[in-house]
Parts: C-alpha cells; sequence; structure tokens
C-alpha cells in the first residue's frame, strides 16, 4: 500500500505488485484529531497505530527498513498520544 499525506487528510492506496505503484484509493482519514502510538522498532520493520478519539480502532501502519526516513515524516505529523 502507498501513503499520500497533506497537511487535512492521509491518503491510502492499493499498490500494484507488478508496476510498484499506486493502483486505486482504498481510504481518506482526517488528520484533524489523529494521535499516534510509540514507533515501535524491529529487525526488518518499524510500525505506530494512529486513531482518533472518536474511534475505538486504529490504523497500524508499518514501514520496510529502507523508509525510515518516510516513517519520520509521518510521525512528525501526527501527534504522540498522551
Amino acid at each position: 500500500m502507498y501513503l499520500a499525506m497533506t497537511d487535512r487528510r492521509i491518503f491510502v492506496f492499493r499498490a500494484n505488485p507488478t508496476f510498484a505503484r499506486p493502483e486505486g484509493h482504498l481510504m481518506m482519514i482526517p488528520r484533524a484529531g489523529l494521535v499516534r502510538s510509540e514507533i515501535k522498532e524491529r529487525l526488518l520493520n518499524s510500525s505506530f497505530v494512529v486513531s482518533s478519539p472518536d474511534n475505538e480502532q486504529g490504523l497500524k501502519i508499518v514501514f520496510p527498513l529502507v523508509s525510515r526516513k518516510d516513517r519520520n515524516a509521518i510521525a512528525a505529523a501526527v501527534p504522540l498520544a498522551g
């Protein structure tokens, strides 16, 4: 999957496995009120959970090892849960 982020929303797109490019729009998440968990570091990837106070469920975002720079940019844009 691919993520795109604006100052107001996070967009999630399905990835085309053959050509490694975004294909179909799956969901849009408003950024207002979003918080994230601490970053969990693993050997081959890292992750955090993005959630809203209005919703009990969260979205776990997993980043491969080579995408740490992208992970840090998204993590910096979403405040840490209190």
